[in-house]
């Protein structure tokens, strides 16, 4: 350390001061010429607030200004010389507190503003592993934990009999006292990853373990927080963990796709538009096939799906509402302003955790061009699908209040072209 020195002296006292380029180390040295004896004395500045390269030079060598070690000195152009062995002293920092500062000066070529020191006595011990798990990661190192189960954004399209190996991209920011700091991006790899539904939400759990692994990524940018990209890959299936493992070793991680919107608005018409052929749809009817659609989506995305899919039908002409079940009834009056203000009632009825009713109206009919669109769209198998079957007995119950609803699901397969 560079110490820059004024001297003062009388005929037996010389004073010399100095401090360093930073000004938090200052010095004076009083030598008696006289009496052949000398006191010399280091200060430092107050360091809270301070930026860290700046003071920490001086920090390093106060923790090191005892015995054994000796003081040299030498002019700016000479070699440095013994001038005095150092007493003992137990005035230090604890070398827990100097890791977290030497971390703390390793982050800031990486910070966008100044690294500086925060109240050290109200520093707590996660905000300091936090500060030391940030500089291991810019060093290149790799830094381990483990993780619990997490929610992710709806309509990411997964196979729910797999479980992933998933690599999420974050933004490392540290808290350093009242500032944050944003380094750049991390990766964040979970080995084995399993997806459940959760009260309608889609959650990541660990599946073979909850290791966690993260690393520096320099040249990735930097998401936000609110969004931050997952990339994935099926690594095998739940009931059969180790089956598909060989062969997707090979596999890189992708970005996980998100859902077809396109997709599923145009199935959820030709559904819609298909169902109405036998009977009046419901709107539970209609959300009921949006969920089926994206299973992993929220309930007000799916309803979100339906309700844009019957807004499309009406708009195109393919649908009218109507007060009754049968298809015959009288359409409502002021149809396009009934029609939204009935979609945003239930709108505000799934925010608040709600959904429509099997038995309330109004129901979707067919129009003549929505009986011709319809008719081309419908499948023509010898017998319905299973799924197709519970739902109708589901359906068939909730509006008739009977628990046995064969009689019912009969009638509408005889009405319904199945041939």
């Amino acid at each position: 350390m560079l110490l820059s020195v004024t001297v003062e002296s009388t005929k037996t006292v010389v004073t010399q001061r100095g401090s360093d380029k930073s000004g938090f180390l200052s010095f004076e040295l009083r030598s008696d010429t006289a009496m052949m004896t000398g006191t010399f004395t280091f200060t430092r500045a107050g360091i809270v607030g301070a930026k860290v390269v700046d003071a920490l030079p001086s920090i390093e060598l106060l923790q090191d200004f005892r015995a054994p070690n000796v003081l040299q000195v030498s002019w700016a152009s000479g070699e440095f010389v013994d001038f005095q062995e150092l007493p003992p002293s137990d005035e230090m920092f604890p070398e827990s507190l100097m890791e977290y500062l030497r971390a703390l000066a390793s982050l800031q070529p990486y910070a966008g503003t100044p690294v500086v020191i925060p109240d050290l006595s109200r520093v707590s011990r996660r905000d300091a592993r936090a500060v030391k798990d940030a500089a291991r990661l810019v060093g290149g190192d790799t830094v381990e934990g483990e993780w619990e189960a997490f929610t992710l954004a709806p309509g990411t399209a997964i196979d729910p009999r797999a479980h992933y190996e998933l690599i999420i991209v974050e933004p490392l920011i540290v808290p350093v006292g009242t500032h944050t700091y944003t380094l750049g991006a991390m990766h964040t790899h979970l080995p084995s990853v399993r997806f459940v539904v959760d009260d309608e939400r889609l959650r990541a759990q660990p599946f073979l373990n909850d290791t966690m692994r993260r690393t520096f990524a320099p040249g990735e940018p930097v998401p936000k927080r609110s969004h931050r990209p997952v990339k994935g890959r099926p690594v095998g299936f739940i009931d059969h963990p180790e089956a598909s493992a060989a062969s997707a070793e090979a596999e890189r991680p992708e970005t996980l796709p998100e859902r077809d919107s396109v997709a599923v608005h145009a199935a959820l018409r030709t559904r819609v538009l298909v169902d109405a052929l036998a009977e009046p749809v419901s709107l539970r009817q209609a959300l009921w096939h949006a969920v089926d659609e994206s299973p992993f989506a929220t309930r007000q995305q799916a309803w979100a799906d339906a309700a844009a899919a019957v807004r499309s039908l009406a708009a195109d002409g393919l649908i009218t509402l109507a007060d009754e079940t049968t298809g015959d009834a009288t359409p409502l009056a002021d149809e396009q302003e009934h029609l939204n203000a009935v979609l945003d009632t239930v709108t505000a009825e799934v925010e608040q955790g709600g959904r429509p009713a099997w038995t309330e109206g109004p129901w979707l009919t067919l129009t003549g061009n929505g009986q011709q669109a319809a008719s081309q769209l419908a499948p023509h198998p010898e017998r319905p699908s299973a799924r197709r079957r519970r739902r109708l007995h589901a359906a068939a119950a909730g509006r008739s209040a009977r628990s046995d609803s064969s009689e019912r699901v009969d009638e509408i397969l005889a009405n319904e072209v199945w041939k």
